[in-house]
């Protein structure tokens, strides 16, 4: 065969075996589909394939002689595009056992537009776990948030911690178990919280108010309506209300038990446009993170389902009551309420910004909103 006639057949498989090695690695990024979040989907990694296997693909990265002929070149263009087909499908019309996935970041939901804003704290974004107050976490947030209403946002803030903190300031080891303790030591770390609030709020230039709140304060229509008539004035005199339960007279009757529960109840009791919930992990999770490597962040979800609830696992930290089930409940609330929700990691307040500057953070919880 003339030497020319070998020259462009060899230049013709090179090509062949560059466009391969191409698709190979598009078809491996594939197998990894990530999502908006840049996380691989969930379900993606308990796909077992019996016919094709990622090295398969991953070999055409580093093999200059793959395809070695005409056969496996079909075969990696057919099982690309199957998959590909296959994990567009999945994701979008099945997801996982949640089925709260959408595919692109054009799919997700963001926050748009907020006027009011609650941002709900925990007592483990607030405390170490000596139970102490973690002083610089929180000189960040107070930062945020003020810079935050510098920029004409109304910002409500419900805080956890009173009994956490009042733990620490006694030199207690955990938590009290009976209601009277609980009570003794929220009187004691509600006092400690406020002092710090009104200091690193006033450092830049902010006052802010306290309210206390039980059930009763809600579910009886006259105090309700006086109560929301204070937040009102509180933000139009400019100040910046703080929240917490009553716990130092709280018993089982007329508490909600959680700060959860109790922000999304702010939250629709002041028509906020958003709930941000800072907790101690990046969001609703399919399994607990802690205890299972392999679980995955949920970016959103647009219905709570069982499932769902059964993967949010149990209680918070040693000094607070919360947990991700709760969290789950307070969703309900806000959502129902035509209020976006936003799960985040309270470690990082900046994200904050994220959040409201339109960008996918932690888990999304879409409300539903009035057509």
């Amino acid at each position: 065969m003339p030497a020319r006639s070998n020259q462009k057949i060899c230049t013709n498989q090179r090509r062949g075996q560059g466009l391969a090695c191409r698709l190979g690695r598009c078809f491996c990024i594939l197998l990894y589909a990530e999502v908006s979040t840049g996380d691989p989907h969930p379900a993606l990694p308990k796909i077992k394939f019996t016919l094709c296997d990622v090295r398969f693909f991953a070999a055409a990265q580093h093999d200059n002689s793959f395809p070695r002929n005409p056969c496996e070149f079909v075969v990696v263009v057919f099982f690309g595009m199957w998959y590909t087909v296959y994990t567009y499908m999945y994701v979008r019309f099945q997801g996982n056992a949640h089925g709260q996935y959408a595919i692109g970041a054009k799919d997700l939901a963001i926050l748009k537009d907020v006027k009011r804003l609650v941002v709900k704290v925990g007592t483990s974004t607030l405390t170490y776990n000596t139970g102490k107050t973690n002083i610089r976490r929180m000189h960040k947030l107070v930062s945020v948030l003020s810079d935050i209403v510098n920029s004409g946002i109304e910002v409500a803030l419900v805080t956890s911690g009173a009994i956490g903190v009042g733990v620490g300031k006694l030199g207690l080891r955990e938590k009290p178990a009976d209601t009277p303790g609980r009570q003794a030591a929220a009187t004691v770390g509600q006092c400690e919280l406020m002092f710090m609030y009104d200091k690193l709020f006033s450092e830049y230039g902010h006052t802010v108010g306290q309210l206390l709140m039980t059930k009763s304060d809600v579910e009886n229509t006259e105090r309700r309506e006086n109560l929301t008539n204070a937040f009102e004035k509180i933000f139009e005199f400019g100040a910046i209300p703080i929240v917490n339960e009553n716990d130092s007279v709280a018993v089982e009757e007329i508490v909600y038990g959680d700060n959860d529960s109790l922000s999304a109840i702010v939250a629709k009791l002041i028509g906020a446009d958003a709930l941000i919930i800072l907790t101690d992990i990046d969001g609703l999770y399919d399994a607990n993170p802690h205890e299972d490597e392999n679980a995955r962040l949920i970016p959103e979800v647009r219905e709570i389902t069982e499932d769902l609830v059964a993967a949010a696992g149990g209680h918070g930290s040693r000094f607070g009551t919360g947990g991700m089930v709760t969290k789950l409940h307070a969703a309900q609330i806000a959502t129902d309420a035509g209020v976006d929700m936003i799960v985040m990691n309270g470690a990082a307040p900046e994200a904050i910004y994220k959040a409201l500057d339109g960008k996918q953070v932690g888990t999304f919880f879409v409300g539903k909103k009035e057509v």
